[in-house]
This record gives C-alpha cells, structure tokens and sequence, in this order.
C-alpha cells in the first residue's frame, strides 16, 4: 500500500507538472512565439522517451511488481535497470513468485537508497524452460550483508529473507546471497 501511494502521488505530481508546462506552451501560442513551442514539445519528447516505459516481461505478475519498483527506485534516484523475459508457463504461484520479487527488490533498494556514492539495482529474470531464475544486484559499500532488519520497527520487518527462503525450499529451488566486488548478489532458481 505504501508503495502504491508512492506511485500515486508521483502520478498526481506529474499531472500537475503537465498542466503547468501546457498552460506555458499556451501562453507562447498565444504570443506567437512557436519557436519556443516547438522547443519546448522537442524537449518533453526527449523527456517522455528517456523516462516512460513499461516492463513487459511476457509475466502479468512481474510486470506488476516489476514497474511498481521501478517507479519506487527511481524516486529513491537509484540508477535501476531491468532484463526479463519470461512466460506465464512458470511452476511458482503468482502470490509465491510477488512475495520473492518484492522481498528481494524491496532490500535492493533499501540498501542502495544508503549509498553515498553509485546508487544502483540490476534486475535480471528468466526462463530455462518452466525454471524461473531471478539475480538481483545492488550497490553496497558495507563489508557484510547482514539478515537482521535496520529499520525501526524491527518486529515487523526481518522476515523478508527468511520468507524468500521459506519460499525457494517450498519448491526445491535454491536461494543465495553474497557480496562480491562492492554489490550484493541476490540469486534464486525455482
């Protein structure tokens, strides 16, 4: 829920950011000033073509999840890239498949959104026939990763690895995380 009032407040502030820039293009319209116009609508094409897309990964489930993260990590101004390309003719649930992805993403993000420096997550998912195989890198300057959560209310967070694991076991899959050259690995074969 949390992060879906993220999306959409960022949603209504675009809204409103567009109404501002159309009654600016009206205004030079009306001032005959269609150089300026033409500019302007150049600049807005390069916006919407360097900023809007849609993850469409062949999945109904990852894309959901996918493209609600995307918009959390992009507000977060971490630099995140995205390569899936799977079916919908997977062995794992849709509510399993949505609990992994948002747990691992979630904690990609959160310890990215840390970094003082690079800011990054690399999420990479696909299909070796109904295998499902998800990697998920992210920046992290720490020497350990640690399985304890670092939020406040700790009774209600910490459990999302576990979950994950709980999850990858349920269908005799595998589940690692390790820290390698500055970034945390995140791998998962189901």
């Amino acid at each position: 829920l949390k992060e879906q009032e993220e999306t959409f407040n960022l949603l209504r502030k675009s809204i409103h950011d567009y109404k501002h820039k159309l009654l600016a293009l009206e205004s030079l319209m009306k001032n005959k000033k269609y150089d300026n116009v033409l500019t302007s609508i150049e600049d807005e094409l390069k916006i919407f073509a360097d900023k809007a897309f849609y993850i469409n990964s062949g999945n109904n489930t990852v894309d959901i999840v996918l493209n609600s993260k995307v918009n959390v990590a992009e507000s977060r101004d971490i630099t995140i890239t995205v390569n899936a390309k799977i079916t919908n003719e997977i062995k794992i649930d849709d509510i399993d498949l949505s609990v992994i992805l948002g747990n691992l993403i979630d904690n990609a993000i959160e310890a990215a959104t840390k970094e003082n420096e690079e800011k990054y997550v690399h999420i990479q998912i696909s299909q070796i026939k109904e295998m499902l195989v998800i990697k998920i890198l992210n920046s992290f300057s720490g020497n350990e990763i640690s399985y304890e959560s670092t939020k406040n209310n700790s009774e209600l967070h910490g459990i999302g690895l576990k979950s994950v694991k709980h999850i990858v076991d349920s269908y005799n899959g595998n589940f690692t995380i390790e820290l390698k050259d500055g970034c945390v690995i995140a791998l998962v074969t189901v």
